[in-house]
């Protein structure tokens, strides 16, 4: 049979000897409802033609007659280790593990299940670090509500060695939406190294800050309703900062890349992380580091070369944009170095239907009683010390406490936003993003 041909949800390849083993979740509706059949496997030694092979059919004595889903298969010691997830009415959901010594022969369930006997479980995964075995799986929303994703040592038998231990709760994620008073769902976790074997985390300093952590609160919390328009502003009236800022080849661009990089990522983590799908913008090179000014004292001024005859300055000194995301969100954006303003400013705005926020100093705008209101909240909303916030959560992601907040990820989708706004400029032209 053809690729094109085969029916199932959550896949997954393993390879052995050039040969490529297909499994999945299979059985069309029955794997919702009603007696599971089990699991097959796709044989493929080019990838188009395969052959289906049935690989486990449960006996009358297995504990589980429901919901067979997402087998993946890993080879442990020369042998074959199904890992799974099964049900039965009036027991809990289980990952279990079934053994085979080839990967397309008869899996045989182990004695007992994988995950503790009286949690809602399910999409067990496996992996080594160390010379040590283990498993990461889900605690499900269906008993804790907010769901886990849990991390536990397995002993050379496959059982569970010492205590679970909980990596991240679903809502810790910025992106996530509960349902039905507050349930959050884990699913289908799966571990990939990379090359270089490291966490790579951003310095998205404003995500740390105390202004951040109390807006994410408001936001999550549904105060604002949707949130489809923003303001990202940072700008300066005099303030080229010298040394290598001016310089392209070093810089790789101005304010935008200076000033601005801050607040755009700033708006679209508070809103969740949309991505962005076409951008608009424009720099300008009109006054330049103003060295001639006589009246401004720069605060960095003992440490910049700005008035220097030969300071090097070919960037922008001024950018605007507006960046349109997948969830409708729309953003403009201003950043400069030298601009005829009153004063330097910097701040966010987020205008939703419910209520808007003022960042600095923060602001609601809502109403209240069918009058327009402005509510001041009384809290550690300054921005604090967000370096040192940063560090702790880079240290707690590497230990596992908590998720990093600002992964590689969210890096490359801002790279994506500031090279699209350079190649608007560049052909006066809005750039789509494509992936």
């Amino acid at each position: 049979m053809k690729l094109n041909e085969i029916n199932l949800r959550d896949p997954y390849i393993l390879t052995e000897n050039g040969v490529c083993y297909l499994y999945g979740t299979t059985g069309g509706s029955s794997s919702w409802s009603g007696k599971a059949q089990g699991f097959d496997v796709y044989v493929s030694e080019d990838g188009e033609n395969f052959i289906k092979k049935p690989v486990f059919r449960p006996n009358p004595s297995f504990w589980s007659d429901e919901n067979y889903w997402a087998p993946e298969v890993h080879k442990i010691g020369g042998k074959f280790f199904m890992f799974a997830s099964f049900f039965r009415k009036g027991e809990h959901r289980k990952s279990h593990i079934l053994v085979c010594d080839t990967p397309d022969g008869t899996f045989i369930p182990l004695p007992a299940p994988l995950t503790p006997e009286n949690w809602d479980c399910l999409d067990a995964t496996y992996f080594e670090e160390d010379g040590k075995k283990y498993t990461i799986f889900c605690h499900e929303w269906t008993q804790c509500k907010d769901g886990e994703m849990v991390l536990a040592e397995l002993d050379e038998n496959l059982s569970i060695k010492g205590q679970v231990r909980v990596l991240f709760r679903a809502s810790q994620a910025p992106w996530t939406r509960g349902f039905d008073g507050g349930n959050f769902i884990t699913d289908g976790p799966f571990l990939h190294r990379m090359k270089s074997g490291k966490l790579l985390m951003i310095g998205f300093v404003r995500r740390f800050g105390n202004d951040c952590s109390i807006a994410k609160e408001f936001i999550d919390a549904g105060n604002f309703g949707e949130i489809y328009y923003g303001k990202a502003t940072y700008l300066r009236r005099a303030g080229a900062p010298g040394g290598w800022f001016g310089d392209s080849s070093r810089s790789g661009g101005g304010p935008l890349i200076d000033l601005g990089v801050h607040v755009i990522d700033l708006s679209r983590y508070l809103c969740g992380n949309p991505k962005p799908v076409t951008v608009f913008g424009a720099t300008f090179s009109k006054l330049g580091t103003r060295k001639n000014l006589k009246s401004v004292v720069l605060p960095w001024e003992s440490t910049s070369d700005v008035k220097k005859k030969e300071y090097k300055f070919d960037v922008e000194d001024f950018v605007t944009a507006m960046i349109r995301f997948d969830n409708g969100l729309l953003v403009t954006a201003e950043a400069s170095f030298s601009l005829n303003i009153e004063k330097d400013t910097g701040n966010v705005e987020l205008l939703g239907t419910k209520a808007g926020l003022t960042l600095s100093p923060f602001v609601l705008h809502t109403e209240c009683n069918d009058m327009l209101a402005d509510t001041v909240i009384r809290a550690n909303i300054g921005e604090g010390d967000f370096f040192r916030a940063e560090m702790e959560n880079f240290v707690n992601a590497i230990e596992g406490i908590a998720p990093c907040k600002a992964p590689a990820e969210d890096g490359v989708e801002l790279m994506r936003i500031l090279d699209a706004i350079y190649e608007s400029a560049e052909t006066g032209k809005s750039v789509d993003i494509v992936r």
